[in-house]
């Protein structure tokens, strides 16, 4: 039983093998598992009664995985790395892998290829993709990226202070981004070079003891400003007072909820939440409050507004939003219904817009075999798309009515960049250039010159159409938009971490205030001598579709096309307006008074691009205009492109801050604040589904990570790591600084409610030695957590696979981020984690006290004190393990240099090397390692002597022993050779022998037993 500290109990039921079976939490919420005759997980049922079954193959990987009669199948290589995907529809994606079991190729159900080339120490060289243009990449002595060089040339270069902390960027404009560090390896100053006057030229960070970013001052044309935070004793943010110097205040409850803002007018929300810390209530000023519901498994379920109106969502058995339901007093403002493919895809929309003459509007969408959308079917209109090998849309037809209205062909250059744009039909001809950073530099359309200029940070901060006056954009230090400029109008923006929360006018005035509920937009407040409010009425993507006044009318209405072009706007005057969307740019009209677009993107109705945070996006052509700060995955190429808006499927995935793109089918799937400065070296971040509850399952085929609130610490999922990755989750309300951490964990003998003091880990790890793992909660996560390091008893193997795939799924992407280390623990306590971490087997670089914990790859060294030398070579495999990419947990392998005569003629007689251990580890070691075995001798010292113990299990199975046969299976496993045990003296027990066995068919070792007497 669990208990939080507002006293809510959340109780687990275990089977006789410590498998939590059944979890109920606070209002009936439960979920229930059931088990394979082998431990793995068969089924999983959430509070909502949906259950996922899964099979496994004979070495217990995931083979399938069903919801709702949608299965998907997985297939492996004798390493255990995934071969196939095979999705719901039967479409199939391949893997291959090269000689040393690297990731070489992924193969989509297209047949189109995407290749990677790597060099002698594994550092990913080169990216291939499906077009067969390549981009190559260049590390420094210690495997650090030092170049990213793209087709044509244009090139990235990294440098590193003596630390490993990235101490240079050159960009390929020419300009360069330095970086200094204080003693705790934090970054303390930023300069830009080159910088205009109207840029920042040096940014300058200050910290608190517990490693928080207070303050950040940015110099800009001669003229500081600073922007400030406040902790409170759990190191949650308190105050934020950005570079207008406009206050934001923050209160908590005890388990970390926020309950409380107050503006800095003084306007207080107040958030109200239920016994799972789900939000119930939002109570606005002058709007009242707001009530949501939500289903037992958390999914949202209805909205009632103060002015009566309310909004229904419904989901089918895989969880998709199936309709939504928005009514006033039983009458239909507007609805919703969804309808979706084996694979998720959404093939109708079924729209119905109560009270207009727009009546019900049904659309129908199309999609390829690597799920990309290629067709969409409106009322009015149908249009086909197709794409090249990688995502480019290369040509658009469309047609009304059964007459053509548009024919475009787009050109591309190498690097996916779109170049022209050429509309024989709707008399529309773009040409467009980009600078060597692969920002939108000009665009040519139908004789008119729009130019955009950028700073060092690839902000675009102007954009000036023909003669018209420029428009100019303002950035805080995270990369936030603060204002927009043109002629004497001036709005500025102030945000809540990224959702905005005010506009204002040049002098500070609040011109409208935004609200929200834990998930979503909901209201505006606009400000005037009688203030008037507005409630947003949102689709399954969160794009606004309907205002509606404090009365419950409507004022506005929107439609958008499949990539967010508006194609129809009611506004206050009662007229409907349906542009053109055959132009140029995209036209996003704001009759309706209000900057909120598309997925809730900020439309720039002067330009026709969305403000997406990280960069701005054109809806017109479904591109962003300038690269995507994030690298991507290598298992997933969509994810690589630089431009593409949500692999080109924007029914399925949508990109919140304009970094990444996520799965849209759930109202709450994507976090509505996650943010990461720019211009820091690119690492691989996957974002959370904002799952509720502490139990939640992960997926493989999503990247999906545990998110835990801080009430349900110990209540991990139990899950098989060798199906599942160790993937980061990056928060960093500071500065980037925190970096977290989950693995999906397979608990085997139970769990612990407790923590473990900093001051006992080192018993308590000596006394769990063989089973343990370590989950470090930062700071930033939740309110209870404070900096404790929650310990749980694990099996080492599982841990060494989590660490190791870190380096296969992810590559390239976290060495550029790295230095030596390959990766990153945030915890509050350096030594604490570390212990964990170096007594599981992983070599630990740092210092107590630092704020990000690096864990180093392991070291390739073979020291030949004694026995039979082999040459490094031979141990290779130790330092990459069976899919070359990983790191392996060893530290150091050593010859020992106690001679031990048994090792030694076991050795002999197999032509091997003796006595191997791993460094520092006395117990780790292994008597054998020739070609074919990795093998262990027990028995006496030297041979014709009588045995020193029994061989029953009761006496021969000591702690020093056990680890050994584990020691000598793991190695073998690593290297891909046999395992070989010799029993000297006697025959080994049964015990011992179901030992053996079952630690080898646990890592899918091939073994053999020999006994002499």
């Amino acid at each position: 039983m669990l208990r939080d500290a507002l006293g809510r109990e959340t109780r687990t039921v275990y089977d006789r093998a410590n498998r939590k079976t059944r979890e109920t939490r606070p209002l009936e919420a439960q979920s229930s598992w059931t088990y394979t005759p082998e431990g793995d997980i068969e089924t999983a049922t959430d509070a909502d009664a949906r259950t996922t079954s899964y099979t496994y193959t004979k070495r217990r990987y995931l083979e399938t995985q069903t919801l709702a009669g949608e299965t998907t199948t997985h297939a492996y290589n004798g390493s255990g790395q995934p071969t196939q995907r095979q999705r719901p529809n039967g479409k199939t994606w391949l893997f291959g892998y090269d000689d040393a079991g690297r990731l070489k190729t992924v193969e989509d159900p297209l047949d189109h290829v995407t290749t990677y080339g790597y060099d002698a120490a594994n550092n990913r060289t080169s990216i291939e993709d499906a077009n067969h243009r390549i981009t190559t990449f260049a590390y420094d002595a210690r495997n650090r990226l030092a170049g990213k060089t793209y087709p044509g040339g244009a090139a990235y270069v990294w440098k590193y202070d003596a630390d490993g902390n990235q101490m240079s960027i050159d960009t390929p404009n020419g300009r360069t981004i330095a970086t200094t560090y204080d003693a705790l390896n934090r970054a303390l100053t930023t300069t830009y070079s080159g910088a205009g006057p109207n840029e920042a030229s040096q940014t300058v960070r200050h910290y608190d003891g517990n490693a928080n970013v207070t303050s950040v001052a940015e110099t800009i044309g001669g003229d500081t400003r600073t922007e400030t935070r406040r902790y409170d004793a759990f190191d949650r943010v308190e105050r934020v007072v950005d570079a207008y110097g406009r206050s934001v205040d923050y209160r908590y409850d005890a388990v970390g909820n926020r309950t409380h803002l107050v503006d800095h007018d003084g306007a207080e929300t107040v958030w109200g939440y239920d016994d799972l810390n789900r939000n119930t209530a939002i109570t606005v000023p002058g709007q009242g409050t707001t009530a949501q519901t939500q289903t037992k498994a958390g999914k949202l379920a209805s909205i009632t507004r103060p002015d009566g109106s309310k909004s229904e969502y419904a989901y089918d058995d895989a969880g998709r939003i199936e309709s939504i339901a928005h009514t006033k007093a039983g009458e239909t403002i507007a609805s919703y219904a969804y309808r979706y493919d084996l694979n998720g895809n959404r093939i109708e929309q079924k729209e119905t817009n109560g009270g207009t003459t727009n009546g019900e509007a049904i659309t129908a969408y199309r999609y390829d075999d690597a799920d990309r959308l290629d067709r969409v079917t409106e009322p009015e209109r149908v249009t086909n798309y197709v794409l090249d090998a990688v995502g480019n849309r290369t040509r658009e037809t469309a047609t009304a009515n059964g007459q053509p209205v548009s024919d475009s062909i787009l050109g591309y250059n190498a690097r996916d960049q779109l170049t022209s744009r050429a509309d024989a039909v709707a008399n529309v001809n773009v040409v467009q250039t980009y600078d060597d950073s692969g920002n939108l530099k000009t665009q040519t359309g139908n004789g008119v010159l729009r130019t955009y200029d950028y700073d060092a940070r690839d902000r675009m901060t102007q954009m000036q159409e023909g003669a018209n006056a420029p428009l100019t954009f303002d950035y805080d230090a995270q990369g936030m938009r603060l204002a927009k400029s043109q002629g004497t109008q001036t709005t500025k923006y102030q945000y809540d971490q990224t959702s905005l929360l005010a506009e204002t006018n040049a002098i500070g005035n609040t011109l409208s205030r935004y609200h929200y509920s834990a998930t979503q937009l909901i209201g505006e407040t606009k400000a005037g001598t009688t203030p008037q409010q507005r409630h947003y009425l949102l689709d399954a993507l969160r794009s606004p579709i309907a205002l509606l006044t404090q009365q419950g009318t409507v004022s506005a209405r929107t439609r958008y096309d499949a990539w967010g072009e508006v194609i129809a706007q009611q506004g206050t005057s009662g007229v409907i307006v349906t542009p053109l969307r055959d132009q140029a740019n995209a036209n996003l009209v704001a009759m309706d008074e209000q900057p909120v677009g598309f997925t809730g993107y900020i439309k720039d109705s002067e330009s026709g691009l969305y403000y997406a945070k990280a960069r701005y996006y054109d809806p017109a052509v479904a591109r962003f205009t300038t690269e995507d700060p994030e690298a991507g995955k290598d298992m997933e190429p969509p994810s690589l492109h630089r431009y593409l808006y949500a692999y080109a499927n924007p029914t399925v995935y949508f990109d919140p801050l304009g970094r990444q793109a996520c799965r849209g089918h759930e109202v709450d799937d994507c976090p509505l604040s996650q943010w990461t400065p720019p211009n820091r070296p690119v690492q691989q971040r996957v974002a959370p589904d904002a799952l509720s509850g502490p139990s939640q399952l992960v997926e493989v085929d999503a990247d999906r990570v545990l998110a835990l609130p801080s009430s349900a610490l110990g209540q991990q999922q139990h899950l098989n790591t060798e199906n599942y990755r160790f993937v980061p989750y990056v928060d960093s309300s500071g500065d980037g600084e925190a970096v977290r951490y989950y693995t999906a964990q397979n608990q085997t003998n139970g769990e612990f409610d407790w923590v473990v003091p900093p001051e006992q880990i080192d018993s308590f790890i000596a006394n769990e030695s063989k089973m343990m793992n370590v989950a470090a909660y930062s700071r930033a996560f939740g309110g209870a957590s404070g900096r404790n390091i929650y310990i749980q008893r694990m099996q080492r193997d599982l841990i060494r696979k989590d660490l190791a795939g870190v380096a296969t799924n992810f590559g390239e992407s976290w060495r550029s981020a790295a230095t030596d280390p390959i990766y990153y623990l945030e915890a509050s306590s350096s030594v604490v984690a570390g212990s964990a971490l170096l007594r599981s087997g992983t070599v630990i670089e740092g210092a107590a006290g630092r704020s990000a914990l690096r864990v180093s790859a392991p070291t390739r060294q073979v020291k030949s004190s004694s026995g039979n030398p082999r040459s490094s070579n031979d141990f290779a495999g130790f330092a990459d393990s069976e899919a070359a990419g990983f790191h392996s947990p060893f530290r150091r392998l050593t010859l020992t240099n106690d001679i031990d005569p048994a090792a030694e003629d076991f050795a002999r007689r197999f032509n091997g090397q003796s006595s191997v251990k791993i460094e520092g580890f006395g117990d780790r070691e292994f008597d054998m390692v020739s070609d074919t075995y990795v093998g262990q001798t027990f028995g006496p010292k030297v041979v014709g002597e009588k045995p020193a113990f029994e061989l029953s299990g009761k006496n021969f199975m000591s702690q020093k022993r056990r680890l050994q046969i584990r020691a000598t299976l793991e190695a073998a496993h690593i290297t891909q050779r046999k395992a070989l045990f010799e029993f000297r003296g006697g025959a080994p027990a049964s015990e011992v022998k179901d030992f053996i066995r079952r630690n080898g068919e646990r890592v899918g070792v091939r073994f053999e037993i020999h006994t002499s007497e």
